[in-house]
């Protein structure tokens, strides 16, 4: 990366140009510095090569220091600590000096550590009648995970490349699961709950090195423990409602928040959706569902389809955020995109 203190100074400029926010904030409007001090204002505006601090760059970085106060990412205590971090570590220089060519972006060495599962289930269900309306339901479940990781530096032009870093360090765990269900049959509605993954199985995590700083020398700070994935169990009820032979509604929702890979985010969902057996072999279907335990994402919209062979069933099924997007490289993409497969045999 060769960027220099007045690339940088433009693109923080320009950055400002388009926040609709700022410009309507204190600090575009004439009211000033709201939370850095004199000489934080001071440092900010060295480093950036301006004599003056009142400029719109500094202005600008008050502005986002203000904001991530009033959000609670970060205490009045640590703005000085946030300062410090842009003018020694995060605002590249021009290389005029020793000093300047130690602080550039290229020689930043901060580091994040990703790591990932991918589970594989084949499962075997029985089920149970004990009479017209009520039915139980058992599964075991053979689970092949493979817990992967990758320690990428934030500030090198290889940090694309954390896909692929993760196809190389990895454990793989061979486990089994458990699920039960129950069901309630009326003429036009069903009843149900399922308990999946109740033994809460687990999947070995690693230790690795890497050598992200391209030296050759693998020191203490370059090795990486990528901890076990426990998959939580989940409790999930549900109803489905058949107006008629070829429709039915249903909804479901889960009663407990369950932890993901990703550290502090969570997952209980609520759905809804509707399933049309359009021909005897086919059955297409539309629906929505919401994560409760979170508010990053808005509902997310489902398509499926459903094909019955003589013993064999296909399902497939996509879903996607519409509403919320983010924008890579210039496209838009859903923030949200997953795609599922099943098959299931009768036997």
């Amino acid at each position: 990366l060769d960027f220099d203190t007045a690339q940088i100074r433009d693109e923080i400029v320009a950055a400002a140009a388009v926040d609709g926010d700022y410009a309507t904030s204190p600090q575009n409007t004439g009211g000033g510095f709201q939370t850095l001090d004199p000489d934080e204002q001071q440092a900010i505006a060295d480093s950036l090569g301006l004599a003056n601090p009142n400029d719109t760059a500094v202005l600008y970085i008050d502005y986002q220091i203000s904001e991530a106060v009033d959000d609670g990412i970060i205490t009045t205590d640590q703005v000085d600590q946030a300062t410090d971090l842009l003018v020694s570590g995060f605002v590249a220089t021009d290389g005029t000096s020793p000093a300047d060519t130690l602080n550039n972006l290229e020689n930043n060495t901060t580091t994040v550590v990703v790591r990932g599962l991918v589970l594989a289930e084949i499962p075997v269900s029985y089920g149970y009648a004990i009479n017209d309306s009520f039915a139980l339901g058992a599964t075991a479940k053979y689970m092949l995970g493979r817990v992967s990781g990758a320690a990428v530096r934030v500030f090198d032009d290889d940090s694309y490349d954390v896909i692929e870093n993760m196809d190389e360090e990895y454990e793989e765990t061979t486990t089994f699961g458990v699920d039960a269900s129950v069901l309630y049959r009326m003429d036009n509605l069903q009843l149900g709950a399922i308990g999946r993954n109740l033994n809460a199985p687990t999947f070995d995590g690693f230790t690795f090195e890497e050598d992200v700083n391209d030296d050759g020398v693998i020191s203490p700070d370059e090795r990486y423990e990528i901890e076990d994935i426990t998959v939580d169990p989940q409790l999930t009820i549900g109803a489905a409602f058949m107006p008629t032979r070829t429709i039915v509604i249903e909804a479901s929702a889960d009663l407990l928040e369950v932890d993901t890979v990703l550290p502090g985010y969570a997952e209980q969902f609520v759905r809804g959706g509707v399933e049309w057996d359009a021909l005897r072999f086919l059955a297409l279907r539309a629906g929505v569902y919401q994560n409760l335990a979170e508010d990053d994402i808005d509902m997310v919209a489902t398509l499926g389809v459903g094909l019955n062979f003589w013993l064999m069933r296909v399902d497939l099924a996509i879903a996607g955020s519409p509403w919320d997007t983010v924008e890579i490289e210039g496209d838009e993409y859903p923030e949200s995109l997953r795609g599922s497969l099943g098959v299931a045999m009768d036997f």
